[in-house]
């Protein structure tokens, strides 16, 4: 019996880093993908100083997530471990998955507020509910919860 139970967890952890390197697989031929689209997208705007707002919501977004997917799998991966290597690498991965969220949010309510035609109203009720999000992502983040 005890010998099924430690060959399911060699069998999970085997599973988990071939998932691991799945994920990473994918999001690096999304990225060399969508490259043509990204320059043309930086070539559409006036000038690098002055870009709009979807512009620098979509380099937020891209570029924080390629940060996220490396800091976590290196983590995942490295085997030079100390106590303060790891206490690093868990808050930096949750302020990263904190950002994340917040960018994707932001880029939510931007839609959102541009499909109900700029309507004032709600934009605040969009802005309340998206700073009462933000903050309970970095309390549960902060403090571990789920």
């Amino acid at each position: 019996m005890e010998a099924l139970w430690q060959r399911s967890v060699v069998g999970s952890v085997t599973s988990e880093k071939y998932l691991r390197v799945a994920s990473i697989s994918i999001a690096f031929y999304d990225y060399i993908l969508t490259i043509p689209a990204e320059w043309r997208f930086y070539r559409s705007q006036s000038s690098i100083v002055h870009m709009s707002l979807a512009c620098a919501l979509f380099i937020s977004i891209r570029y924080v997530s390629i940060i996220a997917i490396i800091v976590s799998n290196y983590g995942y991966f490295s085997t030079a471990y100390t106590l303060q290597n790891v206490s690093t690498l868990l808050s930096c991965g949750a302020c990263l998955q904190a950002i994340q969220t917040m960018i994707s949010q932001a880029i939510l309510g931007v839609r959102t507020f541009n499909i109900a035609r700029r309507n004032m109203r709600i934009g605040v009720a969009l802005l309340l509910l998206y700073l009462f999000s933000i903050s309970a992502e970095w309390f549960s983040d902060i403090f571990h919860r789920t």
